[in-house]
């Protein structure tokens, strides 16, 4: 199975905050994987469009950014187990899950 290792994204644009700071705006436009064999694969969004790109410099290049994905909102929930429907002599138990 392979694993997301890194975000790739782009900046589109900036704006002004309400404390009147510039901040940039960046679009995620895809991931890094890591396959079983330790390579790395690069899935780009299909409605990811390249030339929609701002290019302040006039070149014919993009600038991708790839940055480590990290979990939001601390750590990973962990697995409940499935309830158990079986009753006491094996078969399916008239107790409703609900």
């Amino acid at each position: 199975m392979s694993t997301v290792t890194h975000d790739l994204v782009v900046k589109t644009g900036s704006y002004i905050n309400r404390e009147g700071e510039e901040k940039g705006r960046y679009l995620n436009v895809g991931k890094v994987l890591e396959g079983r064999d330790g390579g790395e694969f690069l899935l780009f969004s299909r409605t990811f469009n390249p030339a929609g790109v701002p290019n302040p410099d006039d070149s014919d290049v993009v600038l991708v950014s790839k940055f480590e994905v990290k979990e939001r909102g601390g750590d990973k929930p962990k697995p409940t187990p499935a309830p158990d429907n079986e009753g006491k002599n094996g078969g399916p138990s008239d107790e409703i899950p609900f």
